[in-house]
């Protein structure tokens, strides 16, 4: 049975246990249930669009791996992809082979817990991009011309991207090689606490968020640790910010 009909079928405030299996084809979730997998099922996005779209409130991802969304950058297809999903909780899941890992677009109370997000590898040609202009933030992240004109390999997407969230929590999580390991563009009240991102051009990339708390990370490896700019206020503790070790 394909699996958007096993979720279709689930009552509202239900819970699907999804049997260990590989699912093959996107899927939506457009009223509040909880997916739990045995055995960590695999969702395979077959390369089309976001592998798993949320778009209602009170969703909970749990014990899943999601891979191969489509490539992008248009449309920035994502393992996760959350749409005024207030207080989703994303934990215990997998996401790889995916341009971005999750996507939160305006939504509050965002809970990403125990993710495990691996990119696409080392990209070439990554250089540092400081600009003032929001719109050329979004192209940065959306792939438009003037972003591919800077540099034709930027190729992967970020780990995690919180757009206009408010409240989101990411704990305990892992990034590997993405481009930024966590980027939160506007919204309030962020917290970042006990991260481990690894490879990435910017490790946590903050453009006009407000109240944002980074703190308790690991940050190795990456182009920058943090780069912070405009917003705030911003409070920075207690993290580790280094080199890999030879």
């Amino acid at each position: 049975e394909h699996l958007q009909v096993m979720i279709d079928e689930t009552p509202a405030g239900g819970t699907l246990i999804v049997p260990e299996a590989v699912y093959v084809g996107t899927v939506t979730i457009d009223q509040p249930v909880t997916l739990e997998g045995e055995g960590h099922p695999v969702i395979d996005g077959n390369l089309e669009g976001s592998v798993v779209t949320i778009t209602a409130p009170d969703v909970t991802l749990r014990g899943l791996t999601l891979r191969g969304s489509a490539i992008g950058p248009f449309d920035s297809p994502s393992g996760v992809m959350l749409e005024r999903a207030d207080r989703a909780l994303i934990e215990d899941v997998v996401i790889e082979q995916s341009y971005i890992g999750i996507t939160v677009r305006l939504s509050e109370d965002v809970v990403i817990d125990r993710v495990a997000i691996r990119g696409q590898g080392v990209i070439t040609g990554e250089e540092h991009v400081v600009e003032t202009d929001e719109e050329t933030d979004h192209e940065a992240h959306d792939g438009g011309e003037a972003a591919q004109m800077r540099t034709e390999a930027q190729v992967r997407g970020d780990g995690i991207w919180l757009w206009n969230a408010t409240r989101a929590v990411v704990r305990d999580t892992t990034v590997e090689e993405t481009r930024d390991g966590i980027y939160v563009s506007y919204g309030s009240g962020a917290l970042l606490e006990g991260n481990r991102v690894v490879g990435s051009r910017y490790a946590v990339h903050d453009m006009y968020a407000e109240d944002l708390t980074v703190r308790s990370n690991t940050l190795e490896g990456n182009l920058s640790g943090l780069v912070l700019m405009y917003g705030g206020p911003v409070t920075v503790a207690d993290n580790v910010i280094m080199q890999p070790q030879r």
